[in-house]
C-alpha cells in the first residue's frame, strides 16, 4: 500500500461520541507549523462521503455505522474508534482493498478485567444481578478475595483472541482448570505458559462451571449461542459475555435463566433501543439472575484517552508509510460439531491479530 498524504485521510460519522470529540480535539491541536492537518475532511453521512470515496484513510467515529465502499471504490486503509464493526461492511471494505483496524490493542485488558469482574458478581448468590451497575462489576474485579471463588473450577473462554488471550492471564492463578474453543490455536507457547487446554466449543460448554465469551460476531455467529448451545450449558453455570450481543440468542437466553437451566448471566453490550430485540433485552433487565450493562468496559475517560492515543499512532504510522496495527480479520467460527473445527485449516493465531 503506497504511503498516504494528509489530505487524504477523512473523519466520517457525528463528532459527538466521546472518542470522536477527543480524536477530533488533539487532531486540531495538533502541529501550528504551517504543516497539513492530518484530518482534510469530514463527512456526517453516506451522501457527503462520496466526494471522500477515493480517498485513501477514513477514520469511523465511535458509535458510526461503517459505510459500505462507495461505486465499489474504498480507501486504502480504514481506523474505527472501537474494536469492531459490522463484518458483513468489514468483508465488503476488505473485498475492495481496504485494510481495517480497531482499536482492541489497547483495550483489550479493561475489557478482560471487566469480564472477570462480571464473572465474579455472577457467581455470588446474595447479589440481584439486575440491579448491579458498571461500578459493582469493577468492585468485584478488584476484590482479589473474590478469586478464589475461581478454585478448582474449569473455566471456558470462547475465542481466545487479545481479550481472550488477557482473561487466561488474569485467571492463570486462580487455581482453575482454563479450556478455551477457537478456530485458531494459542500463539505459540501461550498454552503451555497459562495451563490451557482447547477444546470444542460443545465440550466447552458442558464442562464448564464459568464460561465468558469473547468471539467476534462473524458469519457463523449469527448467534454463535443459541437455544441448542444454551442448552448444554450446565445449571450452575456462570456465563459472561463481552461480545457484539448478535453472537448471543438473547431470548433463549432469557428462557433458560427463566426456567433455571442456566444458573447467572453478565452481558455488556449496546443493545438496540426499539424492536424485538430491545424487548428481549428489557426481559434480560429484569431477570434477578441477570447483569446488562451498556457496552460499559472501555468507557473510562483513561479507555477512550488510549483509543484516540492508539488511533492516532496507526494513522500517522500509516502515513509514513508503515504497517498498521489491531487489523481486523473476520474469522468463521464453525458451529458445534463442525469437522473443520479440527481440519487442516486452522492455524496458529498472529499475536497482532484483532480480538
Amino acid at each position: 500500500m503506497s504511503a498516504l498524504r494528509p489530505k487524504d485521510v477523512v473523519f466520517f460519522g457525528p463528532p459527538d461520541g466521546p472518542r470522536a470529540r477527543l480524536f477530533l480535539s488533539r487532531v486540531a491541536g495538533g502541529p501550528s507549523n504551517g504543516a497539513r492537518p492530518l484530518v482534510a475532511g469530514r463527512a456526517d453521512g453516506p451522501a457527503q462521503l462520496q466526494k471522500f470515496a477515493r480517498a485513501n484513510a477514513w477514520v469511523i467515529a465511535d458509535g458510526a455505522e461503517v459505510p459500505e465502499p462507495i461505486g465499489g471504490v474504498a480507501p486504502g486503509f480504514v481506523q474505527l474508534l472501537e474494536c469492531g464493526a459490522d463484518w458483513r461492511r468489514v468483508q465488503l471494505l476488505q473485498s475492495a482493498g481496504a485494510q481495517i483496524a480497531g482499536v482492541a490493542p489497547v483495550l483489550a485488558p479493561a475489557v478482560a478485567r471487566y469480564a472477570v469482574g462480571m464473572a465474579l458478581l455472577a457467581q455470588q448468590q446474595h447479589v440481584t444481578l439486575s440491579q448491579a451497575t458498571r461500578r459493582d462489576v469493577l468492585a468485584a474485579g478488584r476484590s482479589r478475595r473474590a478469586f478464589a471463588s475461581f478454585s478448582g473450577k474449569t473455566v471456558g473462554i470462547v475465542g481466545l483472541g487479545r481479550v481472550g488471550e488477557e482473561v487466561a492471564r488474569l485467571l492463570a492463578g486462580a487455581d482453575a482448570e482454563l479450556q478455551y474453543a477457537d478456530r485458531r490455536t494459542a500463539p505459540h507457547g501461550l498454552a503451555g505458559e497459562l495451563g490451557l487446554r482447547r477444546v470444542t466449543l460443545d465440550r466447552l460448554l458442558v464442562t464448564s462451571d464459568v464460561i465468558t465469551v469473547h468471539a467476534p460476531w462473524g458469519p457463523t455467529a449469527d448467534p454463535l449461542l443459541g437455544a441448542r448451545e444454551l442448552g448444554l450449558i450446565g445449571r450452575e453455570t456462570v456465563l459472561a459475555i463481552t461480545s457484539d450481543w448478535r453472537v448471543l440468542d438473547l431470548m433463549a437466553a432469557a428462557v433458560s435463566l427463566q426456567h433455571g437451566a442456566l444458573r447467572s448471566l453478565a452481558l455488556d453490550a449496546a443493545l438496540p433501543e426499539d424492536g424485538e430485540v430491545a424487548e428481549a433485552g428489557r426481559t434480560l433487565r429484569a431477570l434477578p439472575k441477570a447483569v446488562v450493562t451498556p457496552a460499559s468496559a472501555t468507557s473510562s475517560r483513561q479507555d477512550h484517552s488510549d483509543a484516540v492515543d492508539f488511533a492516532l499512532a496507526n494513522v500517522r504510522d500509516v502515513l509514513g508509510g508503515g504497517v498498521p496495527s489491531g487489523l481486523i480479520d473476520v474469522i468463521d467460527f464453525p458451529k458445534a460439531g463442525d469437522p473443520a473445527f479440527w481440519s487442516s485449516r486452522m492455524y496458529p493465531r498472529a499475536r497482532d491479530a484483532a480480538s
